[in-house]
């Protein structure tokens, strides 16, 4: 876990980068992920957000593509993932994934998504 927690400025860049370059993924076994990619020019920046957030993980995906990922997949990354980014998942997901789905996949209560169209 982080040393302390990380400041408003700082998750507001993370907020407005992870909206550019983040994604969520649910795999072929309906396990969700958060994931980031970038250059392995640009790695630094996942281990600042692995730093900074005290979850998730780092891997080399590809070095003759040169990328790499930050990945958020167990039960605190993700809770701490929608409690950053509630309004998010049902634009994402869309009515392929509700909020009671994706709220299951990722072991929190539905009622911590903000409501669209509020």
């Amino acid at each position: 876990m982080p040393n302390k927690k990380p400041s408003a400025q700082w998750l507001t860049w993370l907020i407005g980068f992870a909206e550019g370059d983040g994604s969520f993924i649910v795999t072929n076994r309906q396990d969700l992920m958060f994931v980031i990619t970038q250059s392995n020019y640009n790695i630094e920046i996942l281990h600042e957000i692995k730093q900074h957030l005290g979850v998730g993980r780092v891997i080399v995906q590809s070095k003759t593509l040169n990328a790499s990922r930050y990945i958020a997949q167990d039960q605190i990354g993700l809770s701490l993932i929608v409690s950053l980014f509630p309004c998010l998942w049902p634009l994402a997901f869309g009515p392929f994934w509700p909020r009671a789905k994706v709220a299951k996949v990722a072991k929190v209560t539905a009622t911590s998504f903000c409501q669209v169209g509020k």
